[in-house]
């Protein structure tokens, strides 16, 4: 079942990519994590985040064990104006 906000704008795997991060925004994730949530390919997963993170949308944070993370780019002026969106959406 899509949520309001994939009915909106689609439920192609972009926008279940940023639905979770937007939804999720005081955490971060590696992209397999994001992947098995959402339940895309992890490839497809990881070159979606790839493109955010070159939008600023997402940035990297950490890296634990080999594995990087990732979370909203909060001051990114486009990640600002999303979350207004989703937030709007979502009530």
């Amino acid at each position: 079942m899509n949520t309001l906000f994939q009915e909106i704008f689609g439920s192609k795997q972009k926008i279940k990519v940023i639905e979770f991060f937007l939804d999720a925004d005081i955490i971060d994730f590696g992209a397999t994590d994001v992947a098995e949530k959402i339940k895309v390919c992890n490839q497809t997963t990881y070159v979606i985040i790839k493109s955010f993170v070159k939008l600023n949308i997402l940035q990297e944070t950490r890296v634990l064990k080999g594995k990087q993370f990732y979370a909203l780019n909060k001051i990114s002026k486009t990640t600002k104006i999303l979350k207004k969106v989703f937030t709007y959406i979502s009530k």
